[in-house]
Formats: structure tokens, sequence, C-alpha cells
């Protein structure tokens, strides 16, 4: 258990984590993705910089978010695509990552679960 937290304070998170989750069955076709580089800058006046992924569901869901390295991953292994050339391309081609995942959502359209926290 993690400090700080009793088996009350857990109970209580996982319910609020129940009640902000979202489940869409999309059609890849439905999809949209892009990447994203996001430059932060720190009071000391250093620089940050964090690339990330963008997913837009149309349709019923009509909504956007961004998805984290966990969702990354799970999209890497749905798509076949390995992870470690997905964040290769994330850092180094964002580019040619957002044509690969594009193509490979069109390619073979299937109904994927899309599991959201908040949105």
């Amino acid at each position: 258990m993690r400090p700080g937290y009793n088996q009350f304070d857990l109970i209580d998170q996982l319910k609020n984590f129940e009640s902000l989750k979202h489940d869409y069955l999309v059609n890849t076709e439905n999809i949209g993705f892009d990447t994203f580089t996001r430059h932060e800058h720190s009071n000391n006046g250093k620089e940050t910089v964090n690339y990330g992924a963008e997913m837009f569901l149309y349709g019923s869901a009509n909504c956007s978010f961004e998805i984290n390295n966990t969702m990354q991953t799970q999209m890497a292994n749905k798509l076949g695509v390995p992870k470690t050339y997905w964040d290769k391309c994330l850092k180094e081609a964002p580019d040619l990552l957002k044509q690969n995942v594009t193509h490979w959502l069109l390619d073979k359209p299937k109904t994927m679960m899309v599991r959201t926290l908040g949105t």
C-alpha cells in the first residue's frame, strides 16, 4: 500500500476512477492521431521538451485527448508497431509516426475499445 493511503482512501480513489472512466467502441476509421512537442520553461530558465500524442474520436464520441505512455504502448501493440520504433519516431520524426499510425488504423478497419479517464 502506498505511504499516506489506508485501505479506505484506496477504495475511495478506485470509486473516483470508476466514475471518471468512459469506454468507447470506435471503428478505427473514426480515430484520428496526431503528435505534439511541448516546450516548458522552469523558473530557473531550464527548458524541458516533452513529446506526446493525441487521439481524436469522431462520430458519436466526438472528443479528443492526450494519450499517455501506457495507451501509446497499447496502440503500438494493437497496430503491430514496435514500441522502440514508436518512441524514436515520436521524438525524431513525429510526422512519420502520424503517417504510420494513420495508415495502420485505416488499413484494416475494425472496432476498438478506447478507455479514457475524465473525457
